[in-house]
């Protein structure tokens, strides 16, 4: 990314950045010379699969699951130096191949990729020009551009060419065409989140729901109390809760699918969606741009054939589940992947692992017993200076407690630090005479 880094124009920080637009020198790195091997390394594909997996519904047949690969984009012109959604293509398809394998019931079909809105032109909602529209859920969050790509004009139609195929949907027309397939449960994985998040926890479930439901979210009824305490679910009453809901006159806006009662309590006569606020271009502030989160959801509701039900599915509303994946979070796997990679870019040796035969023989080559030795030297050496400058700190910290603290609590801390740093010391003398004990006997038993 920083080799392919665009050359100019530049601006007040000396170089080309993605709000200068399109640049006139483009440095072209290519990405088959240069990949992203943590995108295709199949144990991040395997740990989000597996996460997947984890919200599969018992209840349902593969044959009637479908799971909906949901990612953030980029910024506009970022597509010049950052292959992101190249490499968020690359573990889409790798976490498919695997479902598929594992699951050979599921209809390919009904594993599909997405991304989020985008601003668009307003002019069918009421303003000539590019703005945040509803068609587009209020949403400005960057086009899926391909790495290096351009299509035409640099408007926001066409200035990079986007994912085709199964992965280029938007989130709510990816819905409703699982919908339409009369899937039974849906499965909705971001994979570019390994780790819980506002994003997954709160964002997406609430952008979910407000199209298909929040009544078919799987734990609907018995609740999640682990992740959400106290509460049982994430969602809020209406999406986006950061709207300004109510008037200059003191009246609300209404967020209800189907309308608020005309009691002049409501603005414009407590319609929904409410009216746009603005003869400018909106903002996210905007009360037209939020959607009740309501029941069983947006998408196969038409207001004029009659009221919602929050009872039932009505006309053409999703009438199966959905949940969300399952992060790998603190799962062991991720920190050492990621930890492999960072040793290999530092030009770091693997450490091999000491294995012995059934006689107690040492089974690794002497060259990896020389790589463990100088592992350990190098190691040993760091803990020490490790040790050395924490107890360094912990005494400055003391003397800056000299006018703070009492004699007594000053002496008390002293004596505190006093057994604390030697048990440290003991601690780190048994661990390292611990590792020359096992050098040794891998030497001593080493079988040629």
């Amino acid at each position: 990314m920083q080799a392919s880094l665009p050359t100019g124009p530049t601006g007040n920080a000396g170089i080309w950045t993605p709000d200068l637009r399109a640049p006139d020198a483009d440095v072209s790195i290519p990405l088959a010379e240069n990949p992203n091997p943590i995108a295709a390394d199949t144990t991040l594909a395997t740990l989000l699969t597996e996460g997947t997996e984890a919200s599969f519904n018992s209840s349902v047949p593969d044959a009637s699951t479908a799971v909906l690969l949901l990612n953030h984009s980029t910024a506009d012109y970022a597509q010049y130096f950052d292959p992101k959604i190249n490499d968020t293509l690359i573990l889409n398809k790798n976490i498919k191949e695997m479902l598929l394998l594992r699951h050979p019931d599921i209809d390919p079909e009904n594993i599909i990729g997405a991304f989020m809105g985008i601003k668009e032109d307003g002019t069918a909602e009421g303003y000539e020009g590019t703005e945040r529209t509803r068609n587009m859920r209020g949403e400005n969050l960057g086009h899926a551009w391909l790495y290096e790509s351009s299509a035409g004009p640099e408007t926001y139609a066409a200035h990079g060419v986007l994912p085709g195929d199964e992965w280029g949907y938007k989130y709510w027309d990816a819905l409703e065409y699982l919908k339409n397939r009369d899937v039974e449960h849906i499965v909705i994985c971001f994979p570019q989140i390994v780790a819980d998040s506002v994003l997954n926890m709160v964002e997406l479930p609430n952008q979910i729901a407000k199209e298909i439901g929040f009544k078919n979210w799987m734990n609907w009824g018995t609740g999640d109390d682990v992740s959400y305490p106290g509460v049982g679910h994430p969602f809020a009453d209406y999406w986006g809760i950061w709207i300004d809901d109510e008037r200059d006159d003191g009246k609300k806006f209404c967020f209800k699918m189907g309308g608020c009662p005309d009691n002049g309590t409501y603005a414009d006569n407590g319609i929904y969606p409410p009216l746009r606020q603005t003869t400018g271009a909106r903002d996210d502030l905007d009360p037209s741009l939020a959607y009740d989160v309501s029941e069983y959801g947006h998408l196969g509701y038409n207001p004029a054939v009659g009221a919602p039900n929050p009872d039932t599915p009505i006309q053409d509303q999703y009438t199966g589940t959905w949940a969300m994946y399952q992060p790998p979070n603190d799962d062991i796997r991720i920190a050492e992947m990621l930890a492999d990679y960072v040793l290999d870019a530092a030009g770091c040796q693997d450490v091999p692992e000491l294995e012995f035969d059934d006689d107690g023989n040492c089974l690794l080559s002497k060259d990896e017993l020389k790589t463990m030795k100088e592992h350990y030297k190098v190691e040993h050496k760091q803990e020490k200076a490790d040790l050395k400058a924490s107890q360094v700190a912990d005494k400055q910290f003391l003397k800056s407690q000299k006018d703070l603290l009492s004699k007594d609590e000053l002496k008390a801390m002293k004596d505190h630090y006093k057994v604390a740093h030697k048990q440290e010391k003991a601690d780190l003398k048994a661990s390292q005479a611990a590792d020359k004990k096992l050098m040794k006997d891998a030497k001593a038993n080493y079988a040629e």
